[in-house]
């Protein structure tokens, strides 16, 4: 093994147990400040000046409220009302879904390695999932 190939394995170690040290570390922060809100260790907010109190009362709500939810699928029909068989011939179930990566015929560029169906080079669903577990 060269001396760059142990170095940049020596890095990337470090940098994973580093990662997961700090994720503990949060973790472990995160559940201490819950334990001690609930047991009132944390310390009491301040009183809102009555015209803070005032303001924030004529906010709207941050969260969306569930009777104002719409739905937007779009199509005609919608995927989800396809019978089974519809939705595999035209690829919507985790079997037959495939995703090809190819350039843009209006902006083309060049790609090392264009993934269609074609080629039989497309991504399936058990692929993307393999992907997502080693990259990010």
């Amino acid at each position: 093994m060269d001396t760059a190939t142990s170095v940049d394995s020596f890095l990337a170690e470090r940098r994973r147990l580093a990662r997961r040290y700090f994720f503990k570390l949060g973790t472990g922060a995160a559940a201490a400040w819950s334990l001690a809100s609930q047991r009132g260790f944390a310390a009491e907010a301040p009183p809102q000046a009555p015209e803070l109190a005032e303001a924030l009362a004529k906010l709207p709500p941050y969260f969306t409220d569930a009777d104002d939810f719409r739905d937007v699928s779009r199509g005609n029909p919608k995927p989800f009302n396809l019978p089974e068989e519809k939705r595999k011939e035209v690829g919507l179930t985790r079997e037959t879904w495939q995703l090809e990566v190819i350039a843009d015929p209006e902006n083309p560029t060049k790609l090392d390695r264009p993934l269609t169906k074609a080629d039989g080079t497309a991504l399936d669903f058990q692929g993307l999932l393999e992907l997502g577990e080693k990259h990010a």
